[in-house]
């Protein structure tokens, strides 16, 4: 069940608005970045944890366990609200990518990229419920034009990214660069959702 408001909902401030358009925007960003992009990395990763008979499982589980969060995110936000899933899954995002970072063997790391995914796919649904709640509808299809934008981009350059990281610095840096720019994120983003009108959900 899709999250209902139990009253006229009220819209964000122009100024809220576009605070939540940079910071949803650069959150998918780095979600599609530790999704997609890090595909470069893998052969190099399997092969220095000699894990090479587990490269298909650890390259794709963090997309399965993604699609597994986002389809009960709904109902979590439901019964808890926004905050509460938007921050727990940027927290096991964070957490499954340090997990992948320090990780000394394939099957920690793979069990790091199934954390990670779940993260992000508990992340991706609250800020479409927020872009859905507060946002007018005549901007909405901006919202969601940069949204794509954020997918598709890290798609395009973030292999040559991941590439040049693994080349130039450690592997291990393709997957601790966005925990620690989350780190850094993290009081704009709740100064964000303390800008925003609250909501009420109904199951």
């Amino acid at each position: 069940m899709m999250a209902k408001i139990s009253r006229k909902q009220r819209t964000a401030s122009e100024s809220a608005q576009r605070w939540l358009l940079w910071t949803a925007t650069a959150i998918i960003t780095c979600i599609a970045f530790e999704t997609l992009a890090v595909t470069t990395a893998m052969p190099t990763v399997t092969t220095q944890l000699q894990g090479e008979h587990l490269f298909a499982l650890a390259n794709g589980i963090a997309l399965a366990a993604q699609l597994i969060t986002t389809a009960i995110a709904g109902q979590w936000i439901d019964a808890k609200g926004v905050k509460s899933a938007l921050f727990i899954g940027l927290s096991m995002f964070a957490l499954g990518l340090f997990i992948c970072t320090t990780s000394p063997t394939i099957e920690i790391f793979t069990i790091g990229r199934m954390v990670q995914g779940l993260g992000g796919g508990l992340c991706i649904v609250p800020l479409y419920v927020l872009v859905g709640r507060l946002v007018p509808s005549d901007t909405q299809p901006k919202f969601f034009a940069f949204f794509s934008a954020a997918w598709v981009v890290p798609s395009l350059v973030g292999p040559a990214i991941s590439g040049f990281l693994v080349e130039q610095a450690h592997w291990r840096w393709v997957f601790a660069i966005v925990p620690i720019a989350l780190v850094v994120m993290m009081p704009v983003i709740g100064k964000v959702l303390n800008m925003l009108p609250p909501m009420e959900f109904t199951g």
